[in-house]
């Protein structure tokens, strides 16, 4: 799992991370299907982060994350 998320890691945003511990895991169901997502700690070892696979991002501080308009489902693991 960890080579999974570092490698993914790498691809989407373009640095490496050492992943670290599971911070939350939260169900959700949708209309059509269910999802379970799994969040884990992770710390900068190389690189800028870049916006590869969107058009826009920003790093924000936990105390702005309210603030943001996210889904019920990254709410859900902000509250965790």
């Amino acid at each position: 799992m960890e080579n999974s998320l570092r490698q993914r890691v790498k691809k989407e945003l373009g640095i490496t991370v050492r992943v670290g511990k599971e911070v939350a895991c939260v169900n959700h169901a949708y209309t059509h299907f269910r999802l379970t997502l799994h969040a884990y700690e992770a710390v900068l070892l190389k690189g800028e982060p870049e916006a590869l696979g969107c058009g826009e991002w920003r790093w924000a501080a936990p105390a702005d994350l309210r603030k943001l308009p996210l889904s019920k489902i990254d709410r859900m693991v902000i509250g965790k």
